[in-house]
């Protein structure tokens, strides 16, 4: 997947697609469902995941994801927390 343009979509929509994205993603690292109402250490993410997976986002996505968020809410929580 190529950096997404923000000129393009709006900061909402850029936001639900780097959700999409980082479910695929943890999906495939941890081999089990994951949704956006999970919580990232509930089902199995540990701090190696959320920085290789917050890289991956700031750079396709150009959104830094809080650690603090991504630790205390669900997923979803996390991403529209979003400035």
């Amino acid at each position: 997947m190529n950096a997404v343009d923000l000129d393009d979509v709006n900061k909402e929509q850029v936001k639900a697609l780097a959700l999409q994205q980082y479910i695929a993603w943890l999906q495939d690292i941890l081999e089990k469902p994951v949704s956006a109402e999970d919580n990232f250490l509930d089902i199995g993410g540990h701090s190696m995941i959320a920085i290789a997976l917050n890289e991956r986002v700031r750079n396709e996505f150009n959104l830094t994801l809080s650690m603090g968020h991504l630790y205390n809410s669900t997923l979803s929580e996390t991403f529209y927390s979003i400035k």
